[in-house]
């Protein structure tokens, strides 16, 4: 067999087929398959090496997206070699990463390096420290800089807060729920992700008073939890009756360009955390916001990819673990079966409201926050959903780390 210098793609597609069946034959070490086989390797790799971007710069979506603007292909055709469109949207937008089979398929069908598909994809949140709204981060008093100094300096910066609060450079993969409405300003992902750092600094910067255990978010706990909605200093209460149970509650204000309300995440040990904005400061608000969160620690943190769940809960969300997580907070706030027959949804009345309230063990600002959505009138009940009366409680924790 004459061993020569692949030249195009469809020369290395027939060298691959000969050292396949020399690989199935097994030859012994100094036969002339064997040395036949090792040149193949060596032409095939050097092949390789010409064609494809430098190994250890590359993941394998980014060797699959190479392959497809080399050779004009679309995501439809990936299907052959992935699987059904839902899929391939999954893996490409590093969702999922490839099974043995996705990998057989790719490297025998479009020639793609074998030790290069079997890598972990990269991160689908890959942030770029120089990207990121240090000007803001500045202004704020997290880093001593000035503004400009701050822009020039963004890599520098952020790698000692990273050091300094004990963060991973890398953010963990997220579910965004957002505005997604035609003419909506799209919240800036780099704003974002820079509140994430900044929620994991402080938790990490945080002592609980005890390890979680997820048994101890039960019916009794929720209702305790529930119960602090009646009370004067509720959310202050709310926020050490958390850490009695091992669940970080902590505060950073948005950043520009972003609608957020509230995030759930786990620190690398485990423990949860619940990080809020308090963009809208409004008692109705914070347990909604509140219990929407721990719905995402109990039911979806245990058992997802994500390991962010980071919410717009303005945003009308259709994703099923948003609806579960809507649902849970109602459901663990207010009954559906109690709030059937509420009266007060009938007569809209504030003294009914407090009644109804009264009656169920949980605030009356809860009770006339549900009341407004529910029919879509903002000015009802305005002054039983306790405007500016959060924030306050929190100025200490919404101040930066020193």
């Amino acid at each position: 067999m004459d061993v020569t210098t692949i030249k195009n793609q469809e020369e290395y597609e027939r060298r691959l087929t000969q050292i396949e069946a020399l690989i199935d034959l097994d030859p012994q070490p100094g036969s002339r398959d064997f040395e036949v086989m090792s040149l193949l390797g060596l032409v095939i790799s050097a092949y390789e090496s010409s064609v494809f971007p430098p190994p250890a710069e590359i993941d394998p979506v980014d060797s699959i997206e190479f392959v497809m603007d080399q050779q004009g292909l679309t995501r439809k055709d990936l299907e052959a070699y992935i699987g059904p469109a839902g899929r391939v949207s999954e893996v490409m937008n590093r969702k999922r990463p490839l099974s043995k089979e996705m990998i057989r398929k790719l490297h025998s069908g479009l020639g793609i390096p074998a030790d290069i598909l079997l890598r972990e994809p990269a991160s689908a949140d890959r942030i770029e420290f120089s990207d990121l709204p240090v000007r803001e981060l500045a202004k704020r008093g997290w880093v001593i800089a000035s503004p400009r100094e701050a822009t020039k300096r963004a890599a520098e910066l952020m790698a000692g807060l990273c050091s300094k609060f004990r963060i991973e450079p890398e953010l963990q993969p997220a579910h965004y729920r957002r505005t997604v409405s035609p003419g909506a300003t799209q919240a800036d992902p780099h704003a974002l992700a820079l509140w994430r750092y900044l929620i994991l600094a402080k938790a990490q910067s945080e002592r609980l008073d005890a390890g979680y255990d997820p048994q101890s978010i039960d019916d009794d706990f929720l209702k305790q939890l529930r119960g602090l909605s009646r009370l004067r200093g509720g959310p202050r209460l709310a926020k050490e009756l958390l850490g009695q149970v091992g669940i970080h509650l902590v505060f950073e204000p948005h950043f520009s360009k972003t609608r957020l309300d509230g995030a759930a995440t786990a620190l690398v040990d485990g423990t949860p955390v619940i990080g809020m904005t308090l963009r809208h400061d409004r008692l109705d608000n914070f347990w909604f916001v509140l219990f929407h969160e721990l719905a995402h620690v109990v039911l979806h943190l245990p058992n997802c990819e994500e390991k962010w769940f980071v919410d717009d809960l303005d945003a009308e969300d259709t994703d099923a673990k948003e609806y579960e997580a809507d649902f849970w907070a109602q459901e663990n706030l207010i009954p559906s079966e109690t709030w059937e027959g509420a009266h007060c949804r009938v007569t809209r009345n504030a003294q009914d409201v407090r009644e109804f309230a009264r009656q169920h063990g949980v605030g009356s600002s809860v009770i006339a926050g549900r009341l407004r959505r529910e029919v879509g009138n903002y000015k009802l009940l305005y002054q039983m959903v306790g405007q500016g009366a959060v924030r306050s409680m929190f100025e200490a924790d919404l101040l930066p780390l020193k």
